[in-house]
């Protein structure tokens, strides 16, 4: 496990691209319900890329807080709110997660996000 202050700006682009996957999950749920499971591919695969840069990289809140070695940092916590919230949102409707593998990594995901960031929302896996 390496120290992450030189990765912020690679956990940003993660999180901005599982971000992007999630609202395009969502888009394409509620407007093309045939090419949900498409996208619902698309964000097991982030899921899979965030999962497995959390486990190599480590991030601690004061290192996602601190001005000082994160430039982004306001950025970045209201990235991983949104994520957290995209992801729950996503994770709830049982409909579209049913896939108990992805159920679990998005799990183990948002209690990391929450371990992280010092703005997360309430964690429901506390």
């Amino acid at each position: 496990m390496t120290t992450a202050s030189g990765f912020v700006p690679a956990l940003v682009g993660v999180l901005e691209g599982l971000a992007a996957a999630l609202q395009h999950q969502h888009r394409s749920r509620a407007a093309f319900p045939s090419h949900a499971s498409a996208s619902l591919l698309e964000v097991s695969t982030m899921l899979r890329h965030l999962h497995a840069f959390l486990l190599t990289n480590m991030f601690t809140p004061e290192l996602i807080a601190d001005p000082v070695h994160n430039r982004s940092a306001s950025y970045l916590r209201s990235l991983i709110h949104r994520v957290q919230l995209d992801l729950y949102a996503l994770f709830v409707s049982s409909a579209e997660f049913a896939d108990l593998p992805t159920r679990l990594l998005a799990a183990m995901l948002l209690k990391s996000l929450a371990s992280i960031s010092p703005s997360s929302p309430p964690s429901p896996f506390a």
